[in-house]
């Protein structure tokens, strides 16, 4: 691994701060998990996201802003296609598939943009594709502070196939799979864990006990949110789970998102693994974005083929077998 950038720079000054006394909070969370929302408002609280002409702006998918910046997001993407893989594309992808010279590349990127934030004591970055990556650039940060958002599969999938027309089944395969290598990602790293839902049914209490958290990890000058204007809105929660829909889940999903809700430190074994029928699922999802862009048309998940159903009916009954034969072992 590259020598870190922190190493390299000593205790040269940047503004007020050194390098090493910056704290990085590094925001880790799937798609429509609600990561601009926090970032927004952890910005808002005294986090340094950048300049606006850094980030994403507002728009019609997100009115409040991404708080995403674009150099970030480059960096992800190149790395990921330099795995021959994509945001959607994750069936076989691992880090180990980066190939050298782009990611050399890539961390001297990430590594000026982590100098210039850290002229603030706290500073902060969100990019959903870190939940893949962030073991590449991770080691580039001094004193990162990883806090984890999580959110229902089912509204994280009916927000996807809102956005970009994929089925239910796909959406709830790629939350499994981004929330699986976030939990990975963070081990072992000093991290706080959020729930979405309680972000936005209690904004103030939910970033008190946050900031709260964060101070206790050595974050510095971060505001409380009463002497900060309310930066969520419950409204722009379009996406709600019916409870019969959480019958969806395969079982090694229900493990997954059970373990999600007791907000426990992501450290150790909790019965999770990684099945055959996700990477079906999402081997499908792949089959349809390749031949859709192939054909030059726009993507149409609205009538799943036939293909796709033969594809969820095994998938299926792969986890039924899987669950079955882990029983009998455990038992």
């Amino acid at each position: 691994m590259l020598e870190t950038r922190a190493s390299v720079y000593g205790l040269r000054e940047l503004g007020e701060q050194t390098l090493e006394e910056s704290t990085g909070l590094i925001i880790v969370g799937m798609h429509r998990s609600g990561t601009s929302a926090l970032t927004g408002a952890l910005h808002s609280l005294g986090a340094n996201a950048g300049h606006s002409s850094d980030l994403t702006g507002a728009s019609v998918e997100n009115q409040k802003g991404f708080f995403e910046r674009r150099d970030v997001r480059e960096i992800c993407d190149a790395l990921l296609h330099a795995a021959h893989a994509d945001w959607w594309k994750i069936s076989n992808f691992e880090i180990g598939q980066v190939e050298q010279n782009q990611l050399e590349q890539q961390r001297q990127r990430f590594s000026g943009i982590v100098e210039s934030l850290s002229k603030a004591k706290t500073w902060i970055i969100k990019e959903p594709r870190l939940c893949l990556l962030l073991p590449l650039l991770i080691d580039l940060v001094p004193n990162p502070i990883c806090i984890l958002i999580y959110r229902n599969p089912i509204e994280v999938a009916k927000s996807l196939r809102t956005r970009n027309q994929i089925s239910l089944q796909q959406g709830i395969a790629l939350w499994e799979k981004y929330n699986w290598a976030a939990l990975q990602s963070v081990k072992h790293l000093p991290c706080v864990v959020v729930s979405y839902h309680d972000l936005i049914a209690d904004q103030a209490t939910t970033l008190d006990s946050v900031v709260d958290q964060l101070a206790a990890l050595g974050a510095k000058g971060l505001g409380r949110p009463k002497d900060s204007p309310d930066f969520i809105d419950r409204s722009l929660q379009r996406s709600v789970a019916e409870p019969e829909e959480m019958e969806m889940l395969t079982v090694e999903q229900r493990i997954l998102w059970s373990f999600l809700e007791r907000k426990a430190k992501p450290d150790g074994d909790f019965g999770y693994k990684p099945t055959g029928a996700q990477k079906f699922i999402l081997q499908d999802l792949e089959y349809h974005f390749a031949r859709h862009s192939k054909a030059g048309g726009g993507v149409d998940f609205a009538s799943p083929s036939i293909r796709s159903r033969k594809v969820l009916k095994l998938a299926g009954f792969l986890d039924h077998i899987v669950f079955y034969l882990r029983s009998k072992i455990r038992g």
